[in-house]
């Protein structure tokens, strides 16, 4: 159950770690949740202790939560509930044809919104394993690996989102940012990648994506030990098979 009129309240808490807080409704009442997803602009997301104003929706567990949330501006005119009624009970007590339709503003995936290391790092990299892979003779079904953990990391990636965006779920639903940083070491940063792009999970987070960018050039470092050492195997074993065919 969803309503468009407009609740007037306060910013009163944020939870970074869980990505979901609380809005204090400035006519009493319990607290809102508020949750990632519920901003209207996620890159202007209100500072603690802001008047905000937002509408009210239900959760699949019957919950009140705070959605299409943004400060509030001298131009925001929405009527407010009453103390005497919940924010759900308000809302749907509002009559559409006296509310005006807000248009919302969809982000569209194009190429000015992904960032140049993003557009190239995939390219690149295949480029470069197949470089090495002619070099040092590396059999090409082994990037079958990367693209099964690719796979798996965008998958996790994915889950830790919708986890994020669910105030009420456990803690123990997300996964943890070391695990999503392993992934990524092991091979699966171009899943990573494009999760990051394409879901919109963990790309505004500088630090988070200072350990990616680590990870990412700690698994170029490991391809190149480990095709060396493949390489070096491979030339051993066509020595010792050369001097086994010639005549004693």
């Amino acid at each position: 159950m969803r309503s468009s009129m407009r609740i007037e309240g306060q910013f009163i808490a944020w939870d970074e770690k869980r990505h979901f807080g609380f809005i204090q409704p400035a006519h009493g009442g319990k607290d809102i949740l508020v949750s990632d997803g519920s901003f209207d602009n996620k890159a202007a997301r209100p500072s603690l202790n802001d008047k905000v104003s937002f509408e009210v929706e239900l959760s699949s567990k019957g919950r009140e939560r705070a959605r299409r949330v943004r400060p509030l501006s001298d131009t925001d005119t929405k009527p407010q509930a009453t103390a005497a009624h919940s924010p759900t009970e308000a809302a749907a007590e509002a009559s559409p044809s006296a509310t005006p339709h807000h248009h919302r503003r969809h982000p569209t995936a194009s190429a000015s919104s992904w960032d140049v290391p993003t557009l190239f790092a995939i390219p690149l990299f295949l480029a470069f394993f197949l470089f090495i892979s002619a070099v040092w003779k590396i059999p090409k079904i082994s990037l079958l690996w990367p693209l099964m953990m690719s796979i798996a990391t965008f998958i996790a990636y994915a889950k830790d989102k919708r986890a994020a965006h669910s105030p009420e779920g456990e803690e123990e639903d997300r996964i943890p940012e070391t695990t999503l940083h392993g992934l990524a070491l092991l091979g699966g940063w171009p899943g990573a990648l494009l999760a990051q792009q394409m879901l919109k999970h963990k790309n505004d987070q500088r630090v988070f994506r200072l350990m990616f960018w680590l990870s990412v050039v700690g698994n170029s470092v490991l391809c190149v030990v480990l095709s060396m050492s493949y390489a070096a195997w491979f030339l051993r074993k066509a020595v010792a098979e050369t001097c086994t065919s010639l005549p004693c």
